[in-house]
């Protein structure tokens, strides 16, 4: 049978060490649900440090690992990130799991890295996802070997960057809509109150307040849902201004505080909708075989 994604060896190993070292130093990892129940299996790549429920009950697959430097032992050459003094970095996919995929699919340009986006394009499949819904639901996911391993690979590769380096994207560029009283040089109006967003046939509006609302969004945008919500979704879940009114302190949590300049909470959105819209596109792109066809005489 197709391994668990932790058979590939994508752990680093746990506890506060290495909760230290991947807070402190670079690092990508692979965010999957663990026994997600009834929701929809998720997966997310980040660069930063992720919460527990980034994905439901958040599993970290790191694609690196750091290791203190024993006496005597050399810290090597490592040209993807540079670890810091006393220690060395090492690729948590091991060269039994590059030997293994190099042997399947006979091509020894596979490198480590093009498993480890092999690995997020597969887990992007809807096909992949509706055929194994039970299993997914029970635990960690399994990779199976696709007959075409570059178009994984590359697309798990357009994936994660579009998902780690979003804020660094031009962003779609949305319509605004204005009341006669909005004044472009007033940071006020472009601040949010309470968020409100429509879906008006094939698009998509977000009212940011009574002067300001984005129009023009494709509803395509929200078909790509990352636990249990669309990018757009979550913005208009999260980015709010809040109250302590349960403990009487009156203190206030706004979430316009984020933003040095008000406007970059228009970028954001641009943004969201240009990653919401690539992902979809690249998703429909894989193709529509993702595991070898089974040998019936072999059910493993």
């Amino acid at each position: 049978m197709a391994p668990y994604i932790a058979d590939l060896h994508l752990n680093g190993g746990g506890g506060k060490a290495f909760l230290d070292l991947y807070i402190t130093l670079p690092n990508i990892a692979i965010c999957v649900m663990d026994k997600p129940g009834t929701r929809e299996f998720s997966v997310f790549m980040t660069k930063k440090t992720p919460d527990l429920e980034l994905v439901h009950h958040n599993q970290v697959f790191p694609q690196w690992q750091y290791r203190k430097i024993e006496d005597g032992q050399q810290g090597g050459i490592f040209d993807k990130v540079q670890p810091p003094e006393g220690y060395i970095v090492e690729d948590n996919i091991l060269d039994e799991t590059l030997t293994a995929y190099r042997n399947y699919y006979s091509d020894d340009q596979i490198e480590k890295d093009d498993i480890f986006y092999y690995v997020y394009g597969v887990l992007h499949h809807p096909d992949y996802k509706t055929k194994y819904r039970n299993d997914l639901r029970k635990g960690l996911p399994r990779i199976p070997k696709a007959p075409d391993f570059w178009a994984f690979a590359e697309a798990g590769r357009r994936l994660g960057h579009l998902h780690v380096d979003y804020s660094e994207l031009d962003g779609c560029r949305l319509e605004q809509r204005t009341s006669i009283l909005f004044d472009p040089t007033n940071d006020n109006h472009y601040r949010f109150v309470k968020l409100k967003m429509t879906v008006k046939g094939n698009e998509v509006e977000i009212k940011i307040n009574e002067h300001l609302t984005l129009a023009g969004i494709p509803s395509r945008a929200l078909e790509y849902v990352v636990n249990g919500k669309s990018g757009l979704g979550w913005i208009v879940d999260r980015y709010r201004i809040r109250e302590d009114t349960k403990h009487g302190s009156g203190i206030v949590n706004d979430a316009n505080a984020l933003f040095d300049d008000p406007r970059d909470f228009v970028k954001l959105i641009e943004q969201v909708v240009q990653v919401s819209l690539e992902s979809v596109d690249i998703i429909e792109s894989l193709p529509a075989e993702f595991e070898e066809p089974q040998d019936e005489s072999n059910p493993d």
